[in-house]
């Protein structure tokens, strides 16, 4: 059996298969998308589904990223991971898709010490999405938040921090202009959810049946709350 996880929260597809049997390897792939999630991604979890020579039936959960993210992206990736639950009968595991590139950032870099490793990404309208982690256990620290820059500086000022992400040189800016800054380092701008670092750490997320969609912003189109059209009778 094996997890299946993915993401298509923001600008790339990422599929990953985490096999249970020791034995058995690890598959993942990740391209970057602005749009077009929706086409790729079934055919991407084929594919690495087959490069680990397993099939639907091997799927003994599903872990898959909630949000924050895109509005599209987002839907995408919990309307499928709904489906196929539906139709495997597995689990679903949700995670923040920040804490998956946190989880993407400490595999990637290693070792990080007990420094606070935080995510901040550009959310447009000066704001960005952010969250903090443990640097050693990559456990979250608080849940994502949506802010400026300045009052995301605040609240990590305080202690040395690794800043990845889009935003990250820009809220390091803002915590090193504070009295009280201590060593803070942005790396990573164009780092993305890895469905692989998710599917690694997927055991221990907590199982749910119907996830939903994490939105710290309401969507910018909204359905007409006035009264409709009349239809001119022919």
């Amino acid at each position: 059996m094996a997890i299946l996880a993915f993401d298509t929260s923001f600008n790339a597809c990422s599929v990953a298969v985490w096999p249970a049997a020791p034995v058995a390897r690890a598959c993942a792939r990740l391209e970057p998308m602005a749009t077009g999630h929706a086409e790729r991604l079934i055919p991407m979890i084929g594919d690495v589904l087959c490069e680990a020579g397993l099939g639907y039936g091997d799927v003994s959960s599903i872990a898959v990223t909630t949000g924050p993210g895109t509005f599209t992206g987002t839907r995408i990736g919990v309307a499928a991971a709904r489906a196929l639950s539906l139709a495997l009968g597995v689990p679903i595991r949700p995670a923040s898709s920040l804490s998956v590139i946190a989880w993407t950032a400490a595999d990637q870099i290693g070792d990080v010490g007990t420094v606070t490793l935080c995510v901040a990404l550009d959310a447009r309208r000066e704001e960005i999405y952010w969250q903090r982690h443990d640097g050693a256990t990559g456990v979250a620290l608080g849940p994502p938040c949506l802010s400026t820059p300045a009052a995301a500086a605040a609240e990590i000022a305080d202690r040395p921090a690794i800043i990845v992400g889009s935003a990250g040189a820009l809220v390091a800016a803002e915590a090193r202009a504070g009295t009280t800054a201590s060593a803070v380092r942005a790396l990573m701008p164009d780092i993305a959810p890895d469905a692989l670092s998710l599917a690694r750490r997927a055991c221990g997320l907590a199982t749910v049946q119907h996830p939903e969609p994490l939105y710290l912003r309401a969507p910018d189109a909204k359905p007409p709350s006035g009264p409709a059209i009349e239809r001119v009778s022919s």
